[in-house]
């Protein structure tokens, strides 16, 4: 009886979802993009920021540990497992927060985010999953101005197991 309930766990555990959400906001004055990660929306895996200089990406996810990646590192490979199309996105919230909103080049960039923001809900919607898309803009008299942005990624164990066989197997 013991096996066939681990057994029944077992297979459970590859299908049933698991959902991660990522939060970051990309601050324009300090050109820093801060982040946190949490597993199931509520357990937060790791938080910290990455920061942008000369030929790399500076990745802190703690206080005394970073990781550098050149820029050059982050071209596409023709035959990389294409990751992205396997995962669902449930759920995508962004919020533009703008100030200095009577200067007419601000104006221009609402109209450009909010078109932009039609165009990507339409290619999400055509895509065929439900996702829940959502963009604002903001404007402030302070000196807030970045892009917050809330992500919900939703997966399962099988389809990890897919990507990880296609990526040993080394292509599409």
């Amino acid at each position: 009886m013991i096996l066939y309930i681990v057994i029944f766990a077992a297979v459970s555990a590859l299908f049933l979802p698991l959902s991660v959400k990522i939060k970051f906001f990309a601050d324009i004055t300090t050109k820093k993009i801060y982040y946190s990660v949490y597993l199931l929306s509520f357990v937060r895996m790791n938080s910290g920021y990455i920061s942008f200089c000369e030929g790399a990406v500076i990745v802190h996810y703690s206080d005394k540990n970073a990781y550098a990646a050149a820029y050059n590192s982050f071209k596409t490979d023709i035959n990389a497992v294409d990751i992205i199309s396997s995962l669902n996105f449930p759920e995508v919230r962004s919020e533009i927060m703008l100030n200095d909103y009577d200067e007419f080049p601000v104006l221009y960039g609402i109209c450009i985010a909010r078109a932009l923001s039609a165009i990507i809900y339409a290619v999400l919607r055509y895509g065929g999953s439900y996702t829940d898309f959502k963009c604002n803009v903001s404007l402030s008299e302070n000196s807030d101005a970045g892009l917050l942005n809330e992500t919900v990624i939703a997966f399962n164990l099988l389809t990890i197991t897919k990507i990880g066989l296609k990526k040993l197997k080394g292509g599409k």
